[in-house]
């Protein structure tokens, strides 16, 4: 799987489109913290039980240090998910 990070048309945000190395499948994966960040007044960081809402509605939860946990998200998203653009919610 590699990473690439690309600025959007508006160039202010950062979209990161991942591919797999099985069937060459190109997604647009967005990761919202909005919620996260609402309730905590900071950014997602460190070590917790992580919850995130899966674009068909199931939840995915996952221990350990955020950036691990994003990356297991994004994995279980590109399972479940045949479409070009996905977004994932962070959740509080």
């Amino acid at each position: 799987m590699q990473c690439q990070h690309y600025l959007s048309s508006h160039g202010r945000r950062a979209v990161t489109v991942q591919t797999l190395s099985y069937g060459m499948q190109v997604m647009q994966m967005q990761i919202i913290t909005t919620r996260y960040e609402t309730i905590h007044r900071r950014k997602p960081r460190g070590y917790r039980l992580w919850y995130f809402q899966m674009p068909d509605g199931l939840t995915f939860s996952y221990a350990g240090t955020y950036a691990r946990a994003k990356q297991a998200a994004t994995v279980q998203a590109m399972r479940r998910c045949r479409h070009n653009q996905v977004a994932i919610q962070v959740c509080a």
